[in-house]
């Protein structure tokens, strides 16, 4: 019966794995047309932004931020139609040897956070050279840090602070991203290295 058991958990598995690689055949042949169609509504609103904000700049109205919010907005929606793109292609990685923390403090000086969220370096890895592919690292880090941001700001948590890091450990880096939101739903976490 053990047995029975066992090689029934083993199928349930491997359907499970071959229905997510059905599903991520259609999403990779779904992706281009698309994300073809989303680029177009949004180069749109990006003209009417543009054309909004002279109109108003001409005016005297003050606007910047509402504006601002949704070219922000229309830059992620960019963001992910070129991510869904990507995973589409599944380009190569171009991997040029990079001096990780100060990459990395780079990039976390280019993101712009909310007021009330606080961001702190822990670097212990000065001068090390990693081989990687920067422009795909550094989506990786911007998603984490903006869906910290998000988690921390929906939860309405009361210390916002988002802590990155980074450690030798014997012949690998580690980054570590952490935050004080509430963690991923216990539903969610099985899924966490699936597209989308």
């Amino acid at each position: 019966a053990r047995r029975v058991e066992e090689r029934t958990a083993e199928l349930r598995r491997a359907q499970e794995g071959l229905l997510r690689g059905a599903r991520l055949s259609v999403l990779g042949q779904l992706t281009a047309p698309v994300a073809h169609e989303l680029r177009n509504p949004l180069s749109a609103i990006r003209n009417s932004v543009y054309a909004l904000k002279e109109l108003v700049a001409a005016k005297g109205i003050a606007l910047d931020r509402p504006l601002g919010r949704i070219e922000r907005s229309i830059a992620r929606c960019d963001r992910i139609v070129g991510d869904l793109l990507d995973y589409a292609r599944s380009r190569q990685l171009q991997c040029v040897p990079t001096v990780l923390d100060q990459w990395l403090g780079e990039v976390l000086d280019d993101q712009k956070l909310p007021e009330g969220i606080g961001l702190t370096h822990s670097f212990a890895a000065a001068g090390v050279v990693v081989s990687m592919d920067p422009e795909r690292l550094r989506r990786v880090m911007v998603n984490l840090v903006e869906n910290a941001v998000q988690a921390m700001v929906e939860a309405e948590s009361p210390r916002r602070e988002l802590e990155v890091s980074t450690r030798r450990l014997a012949e690998e880096i580690e980054i570590a991203v952490s935050d004080s939101g509430p963690g991923i739903a216990a539903d969610v976490l099985p899924k966490i290295f699936e597209p989308l």
